[in-house]
Formats: structure tokens, sequence, C-alpha cells
């Protein structure tokens, strides 16, 4: 899971629960998530940005290796938080 801090707020997202293979680049592809969802999706609040970041990060949780996740594994993630 992650936090955010925007101004006084915290905002908090759980994982959604995986069979972990490696955790190798969980963390940079979260923060790639975050930046793609910041991009794509400007609009969107801040929780919306955090749980794709989780999502993101999840998702590259489920092959071994430094292996960047597909948005359609990430989608897919998703639907289950």
């Amino acid at each position: 899971g992650a936090e955010m801090h925007v101004g006084s707020k915290i905002l908090r997202q759980a994982p959604p629960k995986v069979e972990v293979a490696d955790t190798v680049g969980a963390g940079d592809a979260s923060a790639g998530g975050l930046l793609y969802s910041l991009m794509t999706s400007p609009d969107a609040g801040w929780d919306a940005h955090l749980k794709f970041a989780v999502a993101t990060g999840t998702a590259a949780c489920l092959q071994a290796g430094a292996v960047p996740p597909g948005l359609p594994s990430v989608a897919g993630l998703l639907k289950t938080m």
C-alpha cells in the first residue's frame, strides 16, 4: 500500500491481494504509474492517482524480475480495488 500527503490531507490506499512473484521494480512501477495517471488524467482526484499508482506497483509484483506491467494488467487490478 501507499499513502500520499496533499496539503493537510493524508490519503491511503491498500493494495489488492495478489500472489507475489517478485517485488523487484514495484516502487519504480508505482512512481511511473503515478506520473502516467497525472499525465493522462490530469483532472482526476488525488485518490484516483494514488489508486492507479498502487495498482501499477502491484502489477509489477505479478512477474519475476524487473518487468514493467502493461496497462491491461493494471486495469484488471483496478477493478479489484
